[in-house]
């Protein structure tokens, strides 16, 4: 563990978020960005590798506006779920690589979508002149 709660920035698309953790794989020594869940994976299927995609391609940043790069994949993250449980004792966790090409397309469907919804009544629905 390198690192968690750190908040980092995506300038050219404006977002900016929080990632739970950086790792080191002592193996391949690659850094990834991981994501703690504790919900339901059918939920997660594009969002989490879209905010993980967010995490990994963007850089660090502190409140006197420093960047700073991190060194994390950017076609590789980590998704550490952990479904809550009552019993503590029955808790399983399992780690899945994200697609974080996946990731991007995500991002990509999304900021269309919010292209399209501003547009304006007079785009859409023009008066009708006599």
């Amino acid at each position: 563990m390198l690192d968690t709660e750190k908040f980092t920035v995506q300038d050219h698309i404006k977002v900016g978020g929080t990632y739970d953790r950086r790792v080191f794989d002592t193996k391949t020594e690659r850094t990834f960005i991981a994501d703690l869940k504790t919900g339901k994976l059918t939920h997660l299927a594009t969002k989490t590798p879209a905010q993980v995609a967010v995490y990994a391609a963007g850089v660090h940043y502190d409140l006197d506006g420093e960047r700073e790069e991190h060194g994390a994949e950017r076609g590789l993250g980590l998704l550490i779920h952990l479904p809550w449980t009552e019993k503590p004792e029955e808790a399983v966790c399992d780690v899945r690589w994200l697609d974080l090409r996946v990731g991007r397309k995500a991002i990509t469907e999304a900021m269309r979508v919010e292209r399209f919804r501003k547009l304006t009544i007079a785009q859409t629905m023009p008066h009708v002149k006599d």
